[in-house]
This record gives structure tokens, C-alpha cells and sequence, in this order.
């Protein structure tokens, strides 16, 4: 038995309160970059204060100071392809950014508030993500998204933008839908960049592109490949070019020689280098800008490397984090890298490691807490069995909280969380949400079903118009091994998933004989073809491959819409919805929470006005997050110590007298 006061799972009281969880400081949001002329380290954080809003922050050469760049009023953030990523970049600490309020492009050549940015590009129906500075153009490469012709696609092209002028060249648009992490040579006029078109995702089947652009701005290929997932090109100073590719069923990074005639695989092992292309502007390796091409950095299965070109022999950076994220510099003078790191225990940060000695610092403010470690509940990864004699992955969480102990014989409540997507990955970091419940009681298993990323290509394209088959009996999967381990208490199995989460938490609620009682659908699809229909552009032929291609597989779209099966909901759902969300669209909440009521079950719809597909707001998310776990409460019959949220749930009296009477019968 446990120290502390007994009492029952769920109902502990805890010091990660929701203001905590929402308002404890900053969180970093685009990785780091390093300028090239002044050495200094540049990155982007959501600003808690300002209502999310993102800012660029900087770390001098020197690490003695670090300052805020970005002024209040702007917001450090791009929508193209609605979820952004690339907002931003640096050459002689001007600092380029595109302004999610208007959807400008600015640029900022100093510190502010003292330097105020200043338009570049001026506000339009045109969107830029993903920029670099060309210093023999002097000009951006930049991604644009161009929104005039309305009830059409947006036109997606590859544009250089003169950073005096203004003045935008468009240097690829034919040939292609999509276009995503221009690379500009600094010893030549090489360009390479990656596109793709429709009906192809990003981690699916991709183009690599290599040009000279000539003084008049005239593109001439140089060389192009097509096959599998190929990902952010990166010239070195001798013009040969690194990028990441999937031919082995695993991303790795290769190395094109000799006039890009020549392919070498310098990760050559079953690991993952990368992430699927989601967000704009991750890096997941770096070239030495010192060392003549013979070494590289890589993120490899949240792993830090360091290998060697010539032998491909890699060691590891023991930085003492176990995840690496979302991007990887060196310095410029190439004795060290700057990457994101977290843990269990740790929220995600800037650290700089030193290549030769793996000696870590903190570079960017880290909140402080003021919890004791005791309350964090550091995650598991495990491995349980599914359908089909396969297997899928998890991180488990338990309880944790050293002021309590459970009730004698009983079992938490187990909460699935599903990540979105649904090509995506759960990840073992810090993550205060999680701690909120486990520190309350909970069990948490954060899955990652078949469809993944993390695990290789086979595994990633094993949902491929699976969808929501394999996903549902993963999570069911999961649940199900837990309580026969005699983890979790059977009777108290909730689920919740943001988007394609919500998808998931939405149709397993829907499947007959499923072991779930509750759930929390996060601004989730209920009606797939009308996600076919009314998204928007980027994911716009996604289903094609998810679930199948319309109208010849319509009866599929029926088949796994919770929506079009809403007769075999059998529990209790929340909604939670951003009013501006143009992925899934608001009606697809609205129409789900009206089943649910008229079918007499619990139910909520929280609808927040200035939301798109996420919510950045803290005071929305702390909303959010309090009315969840006051809803499984309420279903599962605990008392909240601590927690006293604004949400009216519908039928929840009538539906509780009924559950009474049935228990009372049997």
C-alpha cells in the first residue's frame, strides 16, 4: 500500500491545476535556427500571456543573454496548409516572419520593441510558410498559398520574394500541387526543394528537385526523383546534396554525389530520421558547416547522433533526454548543436550540446514548476497484441501522486488518448495535460495503433484504407490487455483524440461490443465524405488513401462515419470545437452533439469563438481540460477535489436515474 490518505482513483486533489497546465510559462514551438553571419540562435515560443501568440526568441552567439525578439501585437504563426510550421527565418539577425493576424510577410531587423517590424509582403490573400534567405538573390525562397479565387483550391507555388523590393518571382507552380522546404546552395545557384501532388501526401510519394536559377531567375532541373517518401533537401559547401528518404522502409538520410548521380544511405539501419511532413520547417539532421561535408548530425528514433560520412559510423549524443524533436543546427562554428529536448519529467526546450563531450546546456527559459517530481507520472512504452496476430505500441501512464493511496482491491480508470492524423506518433514527453489526470488518479494510454509514424513504412502504410478499422481495434486492443494485466478498472475505460483522435473516439463509441463507457472528441470527424468534400486543400485527397476514393467506395465513408451509425452509440460523448476551424468544420460537432442528446446519452458541446484546428487560447484550454474530467466524473460517479468547471451536461440526471434502476433490477 501507498503513502498518504486513502482515497478513492480520480478524486485525488493535485497541484498541476488546470492554470498550471495552461499557464505555466512558454512553450517552444518551432525549433532552432542558426544565422549564419552572426552565429546567433533563433526560435520561436507560444507567448502564455498573450493569448498563445507566438514570438521569436534569441540566444546570442555567446549564450550570455537571451532576449525576446518579436514585439507584442504579432504573432509569429503561419496557416498554410492550416497547421503552419516555417513561420520564420534569420540571415544578419533580420529575422523574416509571416504575421498569422494578417498573414503578412515582415521583417524585423532588430530586436524589439526598440526595432519594429516592418511589411514586406502586404497583407493579401496569400500565405508564406517555410522561407530561407538566398544571399545570392537577396531574396526569400519562400512557400506561398494564394487564396484569391475563391471557391477554388488555393494555388500552391515555390516564390522568391526580394526582401527590399517586396517583389515576388514565381519559380516553380506547374507540374505539381504542393511544394515544401526550399534549400539554396551557398556556394552555387542550386536550388532544391520537394513536391508532390494530388492525391499523395507528404510521407507517401513525394519528388525531390534539384535546379540552377540563372541571374534572370530562369529554373533549369538538374536533376529529379520520385519514389516513396523523400523529405528536406540540405545543401553543404562542396554543393552535394542530403535529404531523407523511405526506399529501405525506414527514413534514412542519404548523400548525393557527383553531380547527383551518386546515392548513399548514411543511416542505413531500421530507424526513423524524421517526421511526417505535417508542419513546415523541421529539420531532423544537420550538416557540420565546418568539416568539408564529413560530418552530419541526426535526430534517429528521438535519438541524437553524430556520424561520420565517409564510414557512416554514428555515436550517440548522451545529452540525459530521451526524446529529441523537431529539429537539429549546428553551430557555426561546428562544436555544437542546437536541438529540442525532453523527457518524462521534462518539458520540451532549446538545449546546446557540445559534439566532442555531449556536455548539455539549457538555452532557452525553462518555467519553473514549483511541483515536486513525486507527482509526475513518467511514461512506459509498451508493446501489447492486436488483431490479425500483429502488434501495436503505447506509452503508459499510472497514477502518481504521493499524498494518496487507492482504496483497497479498486483499479483507476483508464483514459485512451489517440493522437491525430492519423499518420502521426505519441510521444514520451512532458506533457501537463497527462500529469493533470494521473496526478488525479487516472491511467492514461497514450497509443500509437498501426498507421504510426515512428515504427517504418510497412508499419505507417498498414492503415491504408483501414482507417477506421485498424485504428479501433488497436485502442481496443490496448484497453483490453491493460485490464486483463489488471491495471485498470474494466468499468471505467474512457477515450478521448484531438481530429483524427477524434475520429477514432468517435467510431470505436459507435462499434458494437466496445469496452469503452465514455469519451472526449477534441474538434474530431464524424461524418467522413463530408471531410472529403469540405476541407481544405493540403488534406483535401487524404481519405483517397485512408479509406478509399469517391463515389466508387461511398458505402466504405457509411460504413466507418459515426455520424451515418449513430444508432449504435452506446455511451456518453463531449465535444469540444474551435467556431474557425476550416479542416473540420464546426457543423461536423454541431450535428454529432444533436444525435448524442436526442439519444437520451450525457453529452456537452463546447464551442470557442477565434479557434481554428487546435486551440491556442489558455483560458480555452483550461476550459476544455476541466469540463473533460468533470464529465468522466460524473459518468463514472467520482467526486473532482479540485476541479469546478462551467459545463452543462445534457441528460445527465434522467440517464442517471435510469442506470439506477437498472442496477437496482439486477
Amino acid at each position: 500500500m501507498g503513502g498518504g490518505v486513502e482515497a478513492e482513483y480520480g478524486s485525488w486533489k493535485s497541484p498541476i491545476n488546470s492554470h498550471l497546465v495552461t499557464r505555466s510559462g512558454n512553450k517552444v514551438e518551432e525549433a532552432p535556427q542558426v544565422d549564419i553571419v552572426t552565429g546567433n540562435v533563433f526560435w520561436s515560443e507560444s507567448v502564455s500571456t498573450e493569448e498563445g501568440r507566438n514570438a521569436v526568441f534569441c540566444a546570442t552567439s555567446d549564450k550570455s543573454e537571451v532576449m525576446r525578439w518579436t514585439p507584442t501585437g504579432y504573432d509569429v504563426r503561419t496557416r498554410v496548409h492550416e497547421y503552419g510550421g516555417g513561420a520564420f527565418t534569420v540571415y544578419n539577425n533580420t529575422v523574416f516572419f509571416s504575421n498569422a493576424i494578417d498573414d503578412a510577410l515582415y521583417k524585423q531587423e532588430g530586436p524589439g520593441p526598440d526595432s519594429q517590424p516592418s511589411l514586406l509582403t502586404p497583407p493579401s490573400k496569400k500565405r508564406y510558410a517555410d522561407s530561407v534567405y538566398w544571399q545570392l538573390k537577396k531574396a526569400l525562397v519562400v512557400v506561398v498559398e494564394d487564396h484569391h479565387q475563391e471557391g477554388h483550391e488555393a494555388v500552391t507555388t515555390l516564390t522568391l520574394v526580394d526582401v527590399n523590393t517586396g517583389i515576388h518571382t514565381i519559380l516553380a507552380q506547374q507540374g505539381a500541387d504542393f511544394f515544401s522546404s526550399p534549400a539554396v546552395s551557398h556556394t552555387s545557384n542550386c536550388l532544391a526543394w520537394i513536391q508532390w501532388c494530388h492525391p499523395e501526401m507528404p510521407w507517401g510519394k513525394t519528388k525531390l528537385c534539384v535546379a540552377e536559377v540563372t541571374m534572370e531567375n530562369q529554373v533549369n532541373i538538374l536533376f529529379s526523383q520520385q519514389t516513396g517518401s523523400m523529405m528536406t533537401p540540405m545543401f553543404d559547401v562542396n554543393n552535394d546534396l542530403y535529404y531523407i528518404h523511405d526506399q529501405t522502409g525506414w527514413w534514412n538520410l542519404y548523400k548525393l554525389t557527383d553531380n547527383f548521380t551518386k546515392q548513399t544511405n548514411l543511416t542505413p539501419e531500421s530507424r526513423e530520421v524524421g517526421w511526417p511532413s505535417w508542419l513546415f520547417g523541421w529539420r531532423a539532421y544537420a550538416v557540420n558547416p565546418t568539416s568539408n561535408g564529413k560530418e552530419v548530425v541526426v535526430v534517429s528514433d528521438n535519438e541524437l547522433r553524430v556520424v561520420e560520412v565517409s564510414s557512416r559510423k554514428s555515436r550517440v549524443l548522451n545529452t540525459g533526454y530521451t526524446v529529441h524533436s523537431l529539429g537539429v543546427v549546428y553551430s557555426k562554428d561546428g562544436t555544437k548543436v542546437f536541438v529540442l529536448g525532453g523527457d518524462g519529467a521534462r518539458s520540451r526546450r532549446v538545449i546546446q550540446v557540445e559534439v566532442a563531450t555531449a556536455t548539455v546546456k539549457v538555452v532557452s527559459q525553462v518555467p519553473e514548476l514549483h511541483v515536486h517530481p513525486g507527482y509526475f507520472s513518467i511514461p512506459q512504452h509498451i508493446t501489447f497484441p492486436t488483431s490479425d496476430d500483429q502488434v501495436a505500441h503505447g506509452y503508459l501512464y499510472l497514477p502518481k501522486n504521493p499524498d494518496y493511496h487507492a482504496t483497497v482491491c479498486s483499479k483507476p480508470p483508464l483514459l485512451v488518448r489517440i493522437h491525430g492524423g492519423p499518420t502521426g506518433a505519441a510521444t514520451p514527453i512532458l506533457n501537463l495535460e497527462y500529469q493533470f489526470f494521473t496526478s488525479r488518479g487516472f491511467a492514461i494510454l497514450d497509443v500509437n495503433y498501426r498507421g504510426s509514424t515512428g515504427y517504418g513504412t510497412a508499419y505507417r502504410d498498414t492503415l491504408m484504407e483501414k482507417w477506421g478499422i485498424l485504428d479501433l481495434q488497436d485502442v481496443e486492443a490496448g484497453a483490453s490487455y491493460l485490464v486483463k494485466k489488471g491495471q485498470v478498472d474494466p468499468e471505467r475505460l474512457c477515450i478521448d483524440g484531438w481530429s483524427a483522435g477524434g475520429y477514432t473516439t468517435m467510431a470505436v463509441l459507435t462499434t458494437p461490443g466496445s469496452c469503452f463507457k465514455a469519451g472526449a472528441s477534441y474538434y474530431g470527424v464524424s461524418d467522413l465524405q463530408k471531410l472529403a468534400i469540405d476541407t481544405h486543400k493540403f488534406e483535401s485527397r487524404y481519405m483517397d488513401s485512408m479509406v478509399g476514393k469517391l463515389p466508387q467506395h461511398k458505402d466504405r465513408f457509411d460504413a466507418r462515419s459515426p455520424l451515418k451509425n449513430c444508432q449504435r452509440l452506446h455511451s456518453p460523448i463531449i465535444f469540444f470545437q474551435g467556431m474557425e476551424d476550416k479542416i473540420v468544420l464546426p457543423s461536423q460537432a454541431r450535428k454529432m452533439y444533436e444525435v448524442v442528446k436526442n439519444k437520451g446519452l450525457p453529452t456537452a458541446l463546447m464551442m470557442f469563438e477565434g479557434e481554428y484546428h487546435g486551440f491556442v487560447n489558455p483560458d480555452n484550454q483550461r476550459s476544455s481540460l476541466e469540463a473533460e474530467i468533470y464529465f468522466y466524473s460524473q459518468v463514472f460517479g467520482f467526486t473532482l477535489a479540485d476541479v469546478s468547471p462551467q459545463v452543462e451536461i445534457e441528460n445527465l440526471a434522467a440517464w442517471k436515474s435510469k442506470k439506477k434502476q437498472g442496477a437496482l433490477k439486477k
